[in-house]
C-alpha cells in the first residue's frame, strides 16, 4: 500500500505543476507579443492531426486481429506442468540477471498491476475531453483497437511459443495449485507491461501531437516510461515475471505504441503501410515506405 500512495503522491505532483507552467508559458509569449502582433487574425484550425485510410488501417486490423485470435489459441494449446516437472525445478538452472524473481511472491502486488493495467488501457480516450480531437473520435478509436490487437497478438503468440515457466513456479513457499495452472507456462513475455507500455505510449505521442502546451507533453512522455514502470516493478515483486520478460514486453509495447500513431500521421505519404501476415508458428509485420 505504501508503493501506491508514494505514486499517486508523485502523479498529484506532477499534475500540480502543470498548471503553473502552462501558465508561465503563456504569461511569458504574451509579454513579448508586440501591438502588431496583438491586432493579428486568429490562428486557423491546422486541421485534423490523425487520419483514417482503409488502405492502411485494413491490412493491420485484420492481421492484427488474426494474430491475436491464432496467439490466444496457441497459448491454450500450452500443457500444464506436471507436479513431477515441478518439484524438479531448481532457481540454480535461472541465468544470474533474472534468478532473483524465484524469491519473489506478494499477490498484493499482482491485484495493483492489475489496476494500474486498468488505468493505462483507459488513457488514451483522455485526449477526447478536448472538443477538437473529439472531432477525430475515428481515427483515435481506430489507433486504440489497432495498439491493442497487435500487441495482444504479439505478446500471446510469443507466450505461446516459448512456454517459459513463471518465477514462482521455482519458488517452494507458492501453493502447488499456482503452479499446475496453465498460466504458470506463460511468463515470457509481460503482457501486463508490453499492453500498458502500448497504450502509455499512444497516448503520449497523441497528447505530444495534439497538446500546445509543453508541460502536458511532459507529463505525458513521463506516464509512458513510469506507469509500465511501475507495473513491470509489481510483477517482479508478485513472482509473476523475470526481469527480462520486463524489459521484452516494455520495449515490445512502447515500439508498438509509437508505431500505430505514427502510420496515422495526416498526409503521410500513401506509400507507407504496415502489413501484418498471421504465420503458424507466429506472425511477419512488413513496414513499407
Amino acid at each position: 500500500m505504501k508503493n501506491i500512495q508514494l505514486i499517486v503522491y508523485f502523479w498529484i505532483m506532477l499534475a500540480g505543476m502543470a498548471h503553473p507552467l502552462a501558465a508561465q508559458e503563456n504569461f511569458a509569449a504574451d509579454s513579448i507579443q508586440t501591438p502588431e502582433e496583438s491586432f493579428q487574425e486568429p490562428v486557423l484550425d491546422p486541421g485534423p492531426v490523425f487520419e483514417f485510410s482503409l488502405k492502411k488501417d485494413l491490412p493491420i486490423l485484420a492481421g492484427s486481429g488474426l494474430a491475436a485470435a491464432g496467439g490466444y489459441l496457441l497459448m491454450e494449446s500450452v500443457d500444464p506442468l506436471t507436479e513431477a516437472q515441478i518439484a524438479a525445478l531448481d532457481p540454480a538452472d535461472v541465468n544470474a540477471f533474472d534468478r532473483g524473481a524465484t524469491r519473489q511472491y506478494r499477490d498484493s502486488d499482482a491485484r495493483l498491476s492489475d489496476i494500474l493495467l486498468t488505468a493505462s488501457a483507459i488513457a488514451p480516450f483522455s485526449v477526447l475531453a478536448s472538443r477538437s480531437v473529439r472531432q477525430e473520435f475515428g481515427p483515435v478509436l481506430i489507433m486504440y483497437a489497432e495498439t491493442a490487437a497487435m500487441i495482444g497478438g504479439l505478446t500471446s503468440i510469443s507466450k505461446g511459443l516459448f512456454m517459459r515457466k513463471r518465477p514462482y513456479s521455482y519458488n517452494p513457499n507458492v501453493p502447488l495449485g499456482d503452479k499446475l495452472t496453465l498460466d504458470a507456462r506463460h511468463s515470457f513475455f509481460s503482457g501486463h507491461v508490453s499492453t500498458s507500455a502500448a497504450f502509455s505510449f499512444l497516448t503520449a505521442y497523441m497528447v505530444d501531437r495534439y497538446a500546445e502546451r509543453p508541460a502536458w507533453k511532459w507529463v505525458a512522455w513521463s506516464g509512458a516510461v513510469l506507469i509500465p514502470g511501475t507495473i513491470g516493478y509489481w510483477r517482479y515483486t508478485s513472482g509473476n515475471h523475470f526481469p527480462s520478460d520486463i524489459l521484452v514486453g516494455f520495449v515490445m509495447g512502447a515500439g508498438t505504441g509509437l508505431l500505430i500513431p505514427h502510420l496515422h500521421r495526416y498526409q503521410l505519404p500513401d506509400d507507407v503501410a504496415l502489413n501484418i501476415q498471421p504465420l503458424p508458428g507466429g506472425m511477419r509485420l512488413t513496414l513499407n515506405f
